[in-house]
């Protein structure tokens, strides 16, 4: 078996996508896939990536392995990406730093929300169908999703926030500019 073949392997096993592994082994999905399907070869750094992670579950047999499970771990990770995100959309600043702090735990409370839900679902519907109200689970996770999406449009990390940056910074007509100078 290959190494791309054994990534795979790995993968399935954990029931992880490829987004999951690529952001675990700090890659995009793009190479994991193509390394997966031997299109690529796997450089170094990668192969000492996935030879931890691999060595860590061996080494670790009788606990079931949970990645990402870390608070700490997991806001780590989405803040690279973060991070990683604005520098390719040029609209990273250091005076970013606290929203995105911010941004991340809410992706983290988030994504907990989410795997309660997925472990409570059935009562859940019980008791929505029951008292016709939604329950506070469903509510925190709604209000969660419109903090993500205001922490991410101030972040300018979806289509939108970028269009209004970039037509803000188009230069304007001469006649646009002489409308304005007369207060239209």
């Amino acid at each position: 078996m290959n190494f791309g073949e054994q990534l795979k392997s790995y993968r399935k096993k954990k029931n992880l996508t490829q987004k999951q592994l690529a952001e675990m082994l700090d890659i995009s999905r793009n190479y994991l896939s193509e390394v997966e399907r031997s299109k690529k070869n796997a450089s170094d750094e990668l192969r000492e990536k996935a030879s931890s992670l691999f060595k860590k579950e061996k080494s670790e047999p009788q606990k079931n392995v949970e990645f990402l499970t870390n608070k700490q771990d997991l806001k780590m990770m989405y803040k690279k990406r973060v991070i990683s995100d604005m520098k390719s959309l040029n609209t990273y600043k250091i005076e970013f730093e606290q929203i995105i702090d911010i941004y991340t735990d809410l992706l983290v409370q988030y994504r907990n929300a989410l795997d309660q839900y997925k472990k409570e679902k059935e009562h859940l519907d019980i008791y929505m169908n029951e008292t016709g109200k939604k329950p506070a689970l469903v509510l925190i996770i709604e209000n969660l999703r419109k903090d993500i999406i205001t922490y991410s449009d101030r972040l300018t990390l979806n289509p939108k926030s970028i269009q209004n940056v970039i037509s803000d910074s188009k230069p304007k007509s001469k006649l646009a500019e002489a409308l304005k100078a007369f207060g239209q």
